[in-house]
């Protein structure tokens, strides 16, 4: 398992939870989801949909800051999507390429 950095040891197993309460594995919702697995969420999600995959290129910058705002409310919670796209915005006016590794080296579970 993958440990936060306040020690919890469970974000890997409720980084799926849903901010509705709709994820797995237990229907955790809202503040019930440690905060480490809520941002862990948010951060696995954009390395996701920014890299390329075997069965689809990687989606434009653009196209994942607007699915993380979509889904404000019911996958992720609010305030965090707002201060990771806030972070997200600064690091890209720097003139960061990205945030995530394009490599293949993605965040996750299950050896991936």
């Amino acid at each position: 398992m993958c440990p936060d950095p306040a020690g919890d040891s469970r974000v890997d197993q409720r980084h799926h939870g849903r901010c509705d309460g709709s994820g797995y594995p237990r229907g955790l919702s809202g503040e019930t989801i440690p905060l480490a697995a809520r941002i862990f969420s948010i951060v696995d999600v954009w390395d996701a949909l920014s890299s390329d995959r075997p069965y689809r290129g990687a989606w434009p910058r653009e196209k994942v800051r607007q699915h993380l705002a979509q889904e404000a409310g019911a996958h992720f919670e609010p305030g965090v999507v707002e201060a990771f796209l806030r972070l997200e915005a600064s690091l890209a006016a720097e003139g960061a390429d990205e945030i995530a590794p394009t490599t293949g080296a993605h965040l996750g579970t299950n050896g991936r």
